[in-house]
Parts: structure tokens; C-alpha cells; sequence
């Protein structure tokens, strides 16, 4: 593996230089310990990196993050330590991965917003898809609009339906998941703004599945 480290830092300095950037990690047994394994990069590029521990060191010791300007944008699936005060790029957030801690809100309580924010994603996404097979490179300023304004009416609507929740299990999971919401907004709406911002972090998912499956 030592001779392949030309070849790993060539690949990081591609990498780097991208105006987009796909990363996650997952967990994986290392010498029948639990370590981590962790892909950067995008739909031409891959690097894998393995660490003991799922932590911003390993993250730091990659040295990817921490070279990047504020022009980069990292997509991720909300990985916390993204938002360290140490890195200067821009986040979005996939929307896929939201998607899922949606349904499960809703599997539990049923309550109405979830399947109202569901529907505007799912909508404004279909019609993205739609402006960029016609050759469109961005959305009309009104719509963008439009679609800002309904995610904060759901969310403005939503406090009140987790009240009656407060309580109970689901409805702390469920204040913790609005709290998000509300914080990261523009971080869960870029790809509106910006077509080139993928909806979904699906690429780092992929790229990881293989070995979950070995595993």
C-alpha cells in the first residue's frame, strides 16, 4: 500500500480542486474492531480512507476538508462536523437522506408536515429535473421564492403539532429532527438555488455499499 502513495496524493489534489465534493463514512470492522471507513469525491473520482475512529481528527488526517476554500461545496448526509468552525466550504444537505428520517417521523406520529415537506421536495425536485432536460440552468427567482416561503410555513406549522408529542419518545425525535430543519434550511435548499448541487448524497452511499455488503 506504501507505493501507492504517489497515486493517493495525486488523487487528493483532484479531488480538492472540484467545485463539489460527495463524502461519507460508515462503520467497518477493522482486525475484528470497529473502525471507519470513509469515501471522498465524485462521479469520476474516488478515495477511500480508513481510520480506528469516526472522529474530525481522521477527518483532519485525511486533509481534504480542511484544504478546501469557501467556493467548495461538500455534500453529506448531515455530518455535524462539517459546520466546525475549522472549515471554510459551503454544505448542502441531502435531501434523500431527509426524506427517510421524514417517512419514519411520520410511521410513528402521522402528523401532517412531514408528508407536506415530503411533496414540496419531491415536487420542486421533479420540476428541476424537468428545467434541466430542457437546457435550463436555474430556477426563476419567484419560484425559488415560493419555494422557500412554503418550507417555512410547514415549519412554522409544525411547532404546534409537536406540542401535543412533547411527551412522548417519537415527539422529542421529532423536535430534534424540526430543530434541524430550521437551522440548515438553506443548507437543505441550495440544490433549488443551484442546479448543479445535487439533490441527494446517493453517489457516497453507493460507493460505500459494497463493502457494508462484504461486510
Amino acid at each position: 500500500s506504501e507505493k501507492l502513495g504517489c497515486f493517493i496524493k495525486e488523487l487528493k489534489q483532484k479531488i480538492i480542486k472540484e467545485k463539489i465534493i460527495h463524502w461519507d463514512d460508515t462503520v467497518i470492522m477493522i482486525n475484528e474492531k470497529r473502525g471507519c471507513l470513509r469515501f471522498y469525491g465524485t462521479e469520476k473520482l474516488a478515495l477511500y480512507t480508513a481510520h480506528e475512529k469516526k472522529n474530525k481528527e481522521g477527518l483532519d488526517e485525511d486533509n481534504i476538508l480542511n484544504t478546501l476554500d469557501n467556493e467548495t461545496v461538500v455534500v453529506h448526509d448531515h455530518n455535524t462536523v462539517n459546520y466546525n468552525d475549522d472549515y471554510d466550504f459551503q454544505n448542502a444537505e441531502c435531501c434523500v437522506h431527509l426524506i427517510r428520517d421524514l417517512r419514519k417521523v411520520e410511521e410513528a406520529l402521522n402528523h401532517e408536515w412531514t408528508k407536506e415537506l415530503i411533496t414540496l421536495l419531491k415536487e420542486a425536485n421533479q420540476k428541476r429535473n424537468e428545467y434541466i432536460n430542457q437546457g435550463n440552468q436555474y430556477f426563476e427567482e419567484m419560484f425559488i421564492e415560493e419555494v422557500q416561503i412554503k418550507y417555512d410555513e410547514i415549519m412554522e406549522n409544525v411547532k404546534k403539532e409537536n406540542k401535543k408529542d412533547r411527551d412522548k419518545y417519537f415527539g422529542n425525535d421529532e423536535k430534534t429532527l424540526i430543530n434541524r430543519l430550521i437551522k440548515y434550511k438553506q443548507n437543505y435548499l441550495m440544490w433549488v438555488i443551484r442546479f448543479d448541487i445535487p439533490f441527494s448524497n446517493n453517489l457516497s452511499e453507493r460507493s460505500l455499499r459494497g463493502s457494508k455488503t462484504k461486510m
